[in-house]
């Protein structure tokens, strides 16, 4: 079953931080702060196959950015996307704190 047509983002983060023995309550602030920042509080309750894509992609690198990795690997994150997301999305990598290592893949 693909359960991103029926859960919403906040459910897939719960996950995902449960993975890595983090609670919700320690990054609560933060996610709501990216939300906003990132026009996604609107649609935290809907279930993420309403999203367009550049939307999930967002969402995607928040609910993983969120889990405080020492490393993080992306395939394509701009692929796909309009200009206006690839904006955000490369802003967004930008926050992530300089002591972590990201990898990007972009086919040209």
């Amino acid at each position: 079953m693909d359960y991103t047509k029926i859960y919403p983002l906040r459910i897939i983060l719960d996950f995902r931080l449960a993975l890595y023995k983090q609670s919700f309550s320690t990054v609560q602030n933060e996610y709501y702060s990216l939300l906003n920042k990132y026009h996604l509080y609107d649609k935290r309750d809907e279930p993420i196959s309403s999203l367009s894509l550049g939307m999930k992609k967002k969402a995607a690198i928040i609910a993983t950015t969120l889990v405080h990795a020492n490393v993080y690997i992306f395939d394509e994150p701009t692929g796909g996307i309009d200009h206006d997301a690839k904006i955000e999305i490369v802003s967004l990598f930008k926050e992530i704190d300089l002591k972590t290592e990201m990898y990007s893949d972009c086919h040209a």
